[in-house]
């Protein structure tokens, strides 16, 4: 997936049939693939080794290209994995139907909340709102506590206008669950709503996993009207 020159022609690769008892071992940014299982079992033991002179070479590690990824899904169509990665990688670009075979193809391999969510967000960014709610339901089937899934429910519920009530008690319950990108849209809502310090707590939560500039300034205007409300407040009991 990740080495361009592996890729650019036979002279790059290198392949092994390995028999009980052999070792290979390479640099793991290498780009490598192993065949699939035709049939039987294949029993084999994966270690990796993170000490050592060779560690450092870790930074010279390539970024992920789109091209390995479509060389390899087309070498194993079944890679659920990777057709993932496809599948994100042209949805940020907004390539939907590329998108939506691929994640398509990694949920016929192996059903999980990822998929599912994935492929809820690309029905959502289609319109097909009813579609895009069947895959959020059948992600929380899965898992009804996957933080990713009950993100996704609360992103569903904004978007089809649902009331502010059950959009927070949707967004609340994904928070609580570990769902940080949650947290945002909490502190919107409860901005929307004068509840300026608890929004203000909702962007700081925020910010411990992601330093977003727009979220910092939400928590700057929460804490100035949040101290704007108590001056009303003390000037109204003096």
């Amino acid at each position: 997936v990740r080495s361009k020159q592996a890729l650019s022609g036979p002279e790059g690769v290198v392949s092994f049939s390995p028999n009980r008892g052999d070792a290979v071992a390479w640099q793991g940014w290498d780009y490598h693939r192993v065949a699939p299982v035709q049939k039987g079992l294949r029993h084999v033991l994966v270690a990796e080794f993170w000490s050592g002179p060779d560690v450092e070479a870790y930074e010279n590690r390539p970024m992920d290209f789109e091209e390995g990824y479509r060389v390899a899904t087309t070498l194993d169509p079944t890679a659920a994995y990777l057709q993932k990665q496809l599948a994100w990688m042209v949805f940020e670009r907004g390539e939907m139907s590329l998108a939506f075979k691929a994640i398509s193809a990694a949920i016929q391999s192996e059903p999980d909340v990822e998929s599912l969510v994935m492929l809820g967000r690309i029905h959502q960014s289609r319109n097909e709102l009813s579609t895009a709610k069947g895959a959020y339901d059948k992600a929380v089937e899965l898992d009804p506590n996957d933080p990713l899934a009950l993100v996704a429910v609360a992103d569903y519920a904004r978007e089809v206008g649902a009331d502010i009530a059950e959009m927070e008690a949707c967004y609340d319950k994904a928070a609580a669950a570990g769902g940080w990108q949650a947290l945002e849209a909490l502190g919107d809502i409860r901005s929307s709503q004068g509840r300026h310090q608890e929004a203000a707590e909702n962007y700081r939560k925020s910010l411990d996993f992601d330093l977003d500039e727009v979220v910092q300034q939400k928590l700057q205007q929460s804490l100035e009207r949040g101290e704007g409300v108590w001056s009303k407040v003390l000037k109204m009991l003096r």
